[in-house]
């Protein structure tokens, strides 16, 4: 019988084809770059995680990689030198300036992290506008987008974990080693920029496994062991068993304020806080931040909405292992979820640790939308999709829930954002900052001009006031007992006080301390109201005679 004639392939119909799909991408692009620039924060992030990386980045450019912003300037241990690396040639070159690091770092990554995700998901097969919203959802979603323009390790850990995972699935399907060997160095180098995406490494040990590549797996054994070991031998020898960044987060009884191992009880409340605040917390936001947030008090709702959706993420990682669907993304996020459950005391899990794999869940929340083949027809699975999608988008987008927080929403954040840039082009520094914030930066701005170089400074935001300032800073001891924080202040050779108005911390423990011991210190600078104070440390010596003005020292 003889064999049918291929029907020829029409090259230029599937030209067209793909260029029909490069415009609707092109008009993508344009959009959430526009949706980004449009939420653009020019001003410095306020949290002091963006004053530690830049201090990292000055030590490396110095040939060190210490923690120059506390006295006595001592190697780092917790943060790896990723993205201080990235950092640093923006920091030799514009060294007063947040802005060119903010548009390559941040907003360029996640712009790039939003375009390789669309090709990922259009890769294992996604309908095109499912791989489209995805990107789109992840740009109005305020939780996840506000790190497009912060100088923190979010953005580019989104990028280098969705790239070195659609480089690792193409080397599988085209057999190219040399493509194995770049993933390998991405996902190697994403664990650098971010310790949160060591699960990132994990799948891929499993991954490589469960396909069987015993030689692929002895080459990105050799790849890991290479580029993390000598970080491991960093952290370990310079770090005492307290500081290193794997005791902090994974070991030790942070609930009970010791440097101690955790016990059985500790860690069980750890999983199961953490269990409960990704759970019916973060995870939903990645879909409804606004709705959850305006409702978050409201736990019966909120713990519906998690068990609601819990089950349909969880069915697209089940769908995805399976033989003839099997991918790497749930060997990622299965590790990934072990680490959020067991990541730090739950009064420190945040929606941060869920950004660099954000895209990955959102995937397997529409993957599992699928199971409802099997009870109604494929198209109205597909408009399910789509409305789930168009309803998040919405949610996002527009203020409309009772006591929600604007800057939660997409359209009121632009509103507020675009007052502040016209500000910031008119010459103010800072705004939209509160004025609280504003004044403790005149007070570092007064220390910077007015102090020796060598001055050593107390502050609740040690980070910032370094920046600010250019002088070494540390945290007051956070105990009721004044006698202890000034017994620290003494010990540790403190020359001034910066008291702000901002932190209830201060307000609890540094100035109880000052009312009780004031013969120990003297007003050199107040701003104008809300007042932040600068005071400088009276040596013992010269006020021996004084007695503290209460004697209970445990206030």
């Amino acid at each position: 019988m003889p064999k049918k004639k291929k029907k020829p392939i029409n090259r230029k119909a599937l030209n067209r084809k793909t260029g029909k799909v490069d415009i609707f991408l092109f008009l993508a692009l344009f959009f959430w770059l526009l949706l980004l620039v449009l939420i653009f924060d020019p001003t410095p992030f306020t949290g002091g995680d963006n004053a530690h990386y830049r201090a990292l980045a000055e030590s490396i450019l110095e040939g060190n990689f210490n923690r120059i912003y506390e006295p006595g300037a001592p190697p780092e241990t917790s943060t790896p030198p990723g993205y201080p690396l990235l950092l640093a040639p923006f920091c030799a070159i514009w060294p007063d300036s947040f802005i060119p690091p903010k548009i390559v770092l941040s907003l360029l990554t996640y712009l790039g992290a939003l375009f390789i995700s669309y090709k990922l998901f259009r890769f294992y097969g996604v309908n095109k506008w499912i791989a489209l919203g995805i990107p789109t959802l992840l740009t109005v979603n305020i939780r996840i987008s506000e790190f497009s323009h912060w100088c923190l390790t979010e953005a580019p850990s989104m990028f280098f974990v969705v790239l070195a995972i659609l480089l690792l699935e193409i080397s599988f399907r085209d057999k190219n080693t040399i493509l194995f060997i770049i993933s390998s160095v991405i996902a190697v180098f994403a664990v650098y920029v971010r310790l949160a995406n060591l699960p990132l490494v994990v799948g891929f040990f499993l991954y490589i496994i469960y396909r069987r590549k015993w030689k692929k797996l002895a080459l990105f054994s050799i790849i890991a062991f290479l580029g993390l070991f000598p970080w491991g031998i960093w952290t370990f020898s310079k770090g005492s068993s307290g500081s290193n960044f794997y005791f902090q987060h994974l070991l030790s009884n942070e609930a009970g304020g010791t440097n101690e191992v955790m016990g059985f009880k500790d860690l069980f409340f750890r999983l199961w806080g953490n269990f409960r605040t990704y759970t019916f917390g973060h995870l939903p936001n990645l879909l409804f931040a606004p709705f959850i947030s305006s409702y978050s008090k409201t736990i019966g709702l909120t713990t519906i909405i998690g068990i609601l959706f819990t089950p349909i993420w969880l069915a697209g990682i089940v769908k995805r292992l399976q033989k003839k669907n099997v991918i790497v993304i749930p060997f990622i996020i299965i590790p990934y979820l072990i680490m959020l459950y067991f990541w730090a005391h739950p009064r420190w899990s945040c929606v941060r640790y869920l950004v660099g794999g954000a895209p990955l869940f959102l995937f397997a929340y529409f993957e599992g939308l699928d199971y409802l083949k099997n009870w109604v027809k494929e198209r109205i699975v597909h408009y399910i999709k789509i409305a789930l999608m168009l309803l998040s988008i919405f949610i996002a987008l527009f203020n409309f829930f009772p006591d929600s927080y604007t800057k939660l929403n997409y359209l009121p954040s632009v509103k507020n954002n675009i007052k502040n840039i016209n500000l910031y082009l008119k010459g103010y520094a800072f705004p939209g900052y509160p004025i609280s914030m504003t004044r403790f930066i005149e007070a570092c701005r007064w220390i910077k001009g007015n102090t020796p170089y060598d001055a050593i400074l107390i502050s609740r935001k040690p980070k910032l006031s370094y920046m600010w300032s250019r002088r070494p800073s540390k945290c007051y001891k956070l105990v009721p007992n004044s006698r202890a924080i000034i017994a620290d202040i003494d010990s540790s050779n403190i020359d001034f006080i910066l008291v702000d108005s901002f932190m209830p911390d201060t307000y609890n423990y540094l100035i109880p301390a000052i009312q009780t011991y004031p013969h120990r210190f003297a007003l050199v600078y107040k701003t104008a109201p809300p007042e932040t104070y600068v005071l400088k440390v009276l040596p013992e010596s010269e006020t021996s005679s004084f007695s503290p003005v209460d004697s209970n020292t445990t206030r």
